[in-house]
């Protein structure tokens, strides 16, 4: 089941299946229609930058020798990008973005990303929260490295190297959704890669 977002003269009404553990700070964000960087930034009130991982575009019917303004539309473009915050990645996004306006395009050529093209815009965009889950992930731990004893083969002073101790579970929040305003439709789908930044644990910058 999608979102759905109502109002009236007096009324707004956001509907959606929220997994019960969601928080509501957590359903906050996950609504967001294409202000998350901006929404970010004001949580942890610091700067948020936003890098390609990697990026692919697409036009249709393009020669390779053709400019860009003989490119024929629409452009499809599949991009990777991080969500920086004082050195530390706090959400990875992979969207496939659809554009059918020479506008847009110009935008998305300049280096302008999905959520700075839609503020450009000045337009209030259609947003579908398609899926929201928890994802647990493990990941194992390193004891730190200690002296290794006076006896045996090692010299004094060499370290022995760390046993491996047991995984530690992690909590990612993930989504998809749907995004559009005149000329752009884009599929998202984003995961905050340690939720502890939104319950108060021991996440830090």
């Amino acid at each position: 089941m999608s979102s759905s977002d109502s109002f009236g003269p007096n009324t707004t009404l956001v509907k959606f299946p929220w997994p019960q553990e969601i928080t509501g700070l957590e359903r906050i964000l996950l609504s967001a229609n294409g202000g998350l960087q901006r929404l970010l930034s004001a949580y942890f009130a610091q700067q948020i930058e936003a890098e390609v991982v990697s990026t692919s575009t697409y036009y249709a019917d393009a020669h390779e020798s053709a400019g860009d303004s003989e490119k024929t539309l629409p452009m499809t473009q599949r991009r990777v990008i991080n969500l920086v915050c004082n050195g530390t990645v706090v959400c990875t996004a992979t969207s496939t973005i659809v554009v059918n306006s020479r506008d847009v395009a110009n935008l998305f050529d300049q280096g302008f990303f999905i959520g700075q093209v839609v503020r450009t815009l000045q337009q209030t965009p259609k947003f579908t929260l398609l899926d929201v889950n928890v994802k647990e992930i493990e990941e194992a731990g390193v004891t730190p490295a200690a002296p290794a004893s006076d006896s045996g083969d090692s010299s004094d002073g060499e370290l022995s190297s760390g046993a491996s101790t047991p995984s530690k579970r992690k909590q990612r929040l993930w989504r998809r959704y749907m995004l559009g305003v005149d000329g752009l439709e884009c599929d998202i789908e984003e995961e905050f890669l340690d939720r502890e930044m939104f319950t108060g644990g021991s996440f830090a910058l």
